[in-house]
């Protein structure tokens, strides 16, 4: 249990970080480049997996926020 809860603290700092890093941005080939999110994506799925990986992305991403005050229920498809 304790792992469980330092690997959701940590991904929690890391999307934190990336939130804020993403405001460092510059154009590449027409495209928008941000590095400190990659990065922080990248630090995130090696250390902690990539389950948390794909999270940590998802919720730095600017599709968040189309999730605004939804309840995301993570049970595996166990309530259908």
């Amino acid at each position: 249990m304790k792992t469980n809860s330092k690997k959701l603290a940590l991904a929690g700092v890391l999307c934190a970080v990336a939130v804020v890093g993403s405001m460092l941005q510059f154009p590449v080939f027409g495209s928008q480049c941000a590095p400190v999110q990659h990065m922080v994506n990248v630090i995130c799925a090696v250390f902690l997996g990539p389950g948390y990986g794909v999270a940590v992305a998802f919720l730095a991403s600017d599709e968040a926020a189309y999730v605004t005050g939804q309840v995301l229920a993570v049970d595996g498809g166990m309530a259908m």
